[in-house]
């Protein structure tokens, strides 16, 4: 299951803006964020390797985000760019996070065998996350959500993740993307069966996950 690949690393995250040379992710780690989600990344995958060589992320696990490339049109060179940072990333990061919008929806399925067919090839199994964008219809959405557990996607990452529990009956591993960011909001994802909270401020350090920890441990209202 996709938690083996969490634990003991932890169940908050932080999905990271505004560090592209990654500069801030052992800081990250060491303010107690377990999981460090970085990326989509532009340009040549090869530049993002080159970023991460010799960075330290102090023991949390890391995701690296995967969109296609924003001029990308053509079907061909979607499925061609997304197998290909896939591939090339694969070395240099725990799990991966795949985002899925309305532009590419269709090719889903498509990105997603690609994907497995890679990994399949590989010596180590790192797991596949596919996080859902709220631009998604309900009825591509239970497509999508389908597929991935039908055919060994590990998980999937939406801030509409209360419905996808409610739809999986707890029976798949569901990463809760936060709108919010206080404690509150973390133990209410994590109480609900969330897997993970993936929060998206650096500033939610040490205190709010430390709140957090302390309303998981108070009997439930």
């Amino acid at each position: 299951m996709f938690s083996d690949y969490l634990i003991p690393a932890g169940r908050v995250g932080l999905s990271v803006t505004g560090d592209p040379a990654m500069r801030r992710m052992r800081l990250y780690a060491l303010r107690g964020f377990s999981v460090l989600e970085y990326g989509p990344f532009d340009g040549d995958p090869r530049a993002t390797v080159d970023l991460l060589s010799g960075r330290s992320h102090a023991g949390a696990t890391l995701a690296l985000a995967l969109s296609p490339f924003p001029e990308s049109e053509r079907e061909d060179a979607i499925l061609r760019d997304m197998e290909n940072r896939f591939t090339i990333l694969y070395d240099f990061a725990d799990f991966f996070i795949v985002n899925l919008d309305y532009r590419i929806a269709d090719l889903a399925e498509d990105i997603l065998s690609a994907m497995l067919v890679v990994r399949a090839r590989e010596d180590r199994y790192k797991p596949i996350a596919v996080r859902l964008s709220k631009t998604l219809s309900g009825t591509t959405v239970d497509g999508i959500l389908h597929y991935c557990r039908f055919y060994g996607i590990d998980a999937v990452v939406s801030a509409n993740y209360k419905e996808l529990i409610e739809k999986t009956q707890g029976r798949y591993d569901v990463l809760a993307d936060l709108e919010e960011t206080g404690p509150e909001a973390v133990a209410e994802a994590l109480r609900s069966g969330a897997l993970m909270a993936l929060l998206k401020t650096p500033r939610a350090g040490r205190s709010v996950l430390r709140r957090a920890r302390k309303l998981l441990e108070e009997p439930k209202k």
